[in-house]
């Protein structure tokens, strides 16, 4: 039988956090049983801080030295454990004293969640050591088995809405990293490997870093960064820098990181580096195969979603977005693509399903034009064209991928009716350029009405003159 043994460190922060932290007494001491917690004076602690929070709606905070005062003069223990309830107070006042920012959580709900993960497991130890106790004793289990109740408690769940009155309420405005363009959150740009990925993510981390434009039209606002470049060294990101003419510019507020620990150990390791680049609100990864951590699920789009989660749910509690860099998977049969550009990512659809956006790039190789397709929660849909000039800033959007295909096509279709005496007709065109009869109508439609060609004959068109 597995008996979970307490442990003391635990129930240490749990009494830290109630004395420090007010939203943590509102949801833990409602539903708290004091008899839980396995050491004398941290059933007496908190006993303390229960009567504390239930008069004045507040952690004690600074007013636990007051509550010692107070209250031992009636402490009835023996003088050792007078001696260990002293030490604990002190060693909590002291770091508190010393550094009370330690104790502002920023991950309150995090903190809450493993206090009452702690509570859960300590009402099963009790379950099971009862059992164990009557099956030694030769007594019949039965009556423990149906007495026992698992720890359970509302105020664990996530929140619940009326709709009526969801419909009335004043709610935080949604933030954006940049506006009409980036969320916020977990964000995925895939596209497959060396398009130009990586560029554009160095352009967004330098704009965002300086307070500069990204992509030739955006304005961003002045954040600092911290960029993982796993696959990458500090020889070939300072050429990069070089190359796209950032040389001048001042990075002081960009941060590089070269190695990382992957998973939950990678989280932890962002959570001090948060602490040690104070006000970062961007966290750019690159590229997510190394970071994610070994799958936790036998189901491949459950492991996939469960990580995404992971990492947005730190992202969320940490007010930072994270913008994680993937790949996209290798054309099928013909060089086919999926029907939706989103199931190109590599993986399951596990890794989409739990992300607030996802840009798709593609780019044909030695070509500078390509396109920038992105699906949001919260933003519309954008199939942008963008085009890359290594020694002019890298990449630039064009505009409308669309609007910038016909423009294109426009400027073909033109060009070829003039190579072959200043009048086609349609179908031969459309066979000349490789496209659809189809397509090629629609724009010689176009071209018609705009005044630039003229039907001549049936199928048959030639310029203006």
């Amino acid at each position: 039988m597995t008996i979970i043994k307490p442990n003391n460190d635990d129930e240490r922060k749990i009494i830290i956090q109630i004395i420090t932290n007010t939203e943590v007494c509102k949801s833990i001491i409602p539903s708290l049983d004091y008899k839980l917690l396995t050491s004398p004076h941290s059933k007496l602690v908190y006993n303390w801080v229960k009567g504390y929070f239930d008069k004045y709606d507040e952690a004690p905070g600074k007013d636990i030295t007051n509550l010692w005062k107070n209250n031992s003069k009636y402490f009835t223990g023996e003088e050792d454990e007078i001696d260990l309830v002293k030490k604990f107070l002190k060693s909590i006042s002291e770091e508190y004293a010393e550094s009370p920012e330690k104790f502002n959580i920023q991950n309150t709900n995090y903190a809450i969640d493993e206090i009452h993960e702690y509570l859960k497991k300590r009402t099963i130890q009790i379950y099971q050591e009862r059992i164990h106790n009557a099956l030694e004793d030769g007594e019949d289990p039965t009556a423990i088995i149906e007495a026992y109740k698992p720890y359970a408690s509302s105020s664990a769940l996530p929140p619940m809405d009326n709709a009526e009155e969801l419909k009335t309420m004043e709610l935080p405005k949604a933030k954006y990293l940049i506006s009409d363009l980036f969320g916020w959150g977990l964000i995925m740009l895939a596209g497959t490997h060396k398009i130009g990925k990586s560029f554009m993510m160095l352009q967004l981390a330098v704009a965002v870093s300086t307070g500069g434009i990204f992509l030739g039209k955006y304005k961003c606002k002045k954040r600092k960064v911290i960029y993982l470049c796993l696959e990458d060294g500090r020889e070939r990101l300072k050429k990069r820098i070089n190359d796209l003419g950032f040389e001048d510019k001042d990075l002081s507020g960009l941060n590089f990181i070269y190695e990382s620990r992957k998973g939950k150990e990678g989280l932890i390791d962002l959570s001090l580096r948060l602490k040690q680049c104070l006000g970062a609100k961007l966290i750019i990864i690159d590229a997510l195969a190394t970071f994610r951590g070994n799958p936790q699920s036998r189901s491949i789009f459950q492991s996939h979603y469960d990580t995404m989660r992971e990492i947005k749910k730190w992202a969320d509690e940490n007010k930072v977005c994270i913008i994680l860099v993937h790949h996209t998977r290798k054309p099928g049969v013909n060089n086919q693509g999926p029907a939706d550009i989103v199931d190109s990512v590599n993986g399951s659809n596990g890794l989409g399903a739990a992300v607030d956006q996802t840009f798709i790039m593609t780019r044909q190789r030695k070509s500078i034009d390509g396109k920038l397709y992105t699906v949001s929660r919260d933003i519309e849909e954008k199939d942008l064209a963008i085009q890359f000039h290594l020694h002019s800033g890298g990449w630039e959007e064009l505009g409308d991928a669309d609007s910038v295909d016909m423009s294109n096509e426009r400027k073909n279709i033109i060009a070829l009716i003039e190579e072959n005496d200043g009048s086609m007709k349609s179908g031969e065109i459309a066979k000349a350029l490789g496209k659809a009869p189809q397509t090629i109508s629609t724009i010689i439609k176009k071209l018609v009405d705009d005044g630039y060609l003229i039907k001549t004959s049936y199928g048959a068109y030639s310029i203006r003159p």
